[in-house]
């Protein structure tokens, strides 16, 4: 069975400094989540389930391996 969801990993800043966020979004958001990114400014909540967050540039590889680990 399809799963109706994928996981991204989306990367931004907050009052200046570096986030990341893993974002599980439902496939019939995808397109309006995809092209939120495209204008710059977004609240990933809106867009689906925030799975795993911090603040950097990347993720640490541990997560990283966590969400292969647990999505695929």
């Amino acid at each position: 069975m399809k799963s109706s969801s994928k996981i991204f990993l989306s990367s931004g800043f907050f009052e200046g400094v570096h986030t990341w966020h893993y974002v599980k979004i439902n496939m019939l958001k995808q397109p309006l989540f995809k092209q939120a990114i495209k204008s710059g400014s977004l609240d990933v909540a809106d867009y689906g389930e925030v799975l795993y967050s911090g603040w950097g540039e990347k993720p640490p590889q541990s997560v990283v391996e966590m969400i292969k680990k647990k999505y695929g």
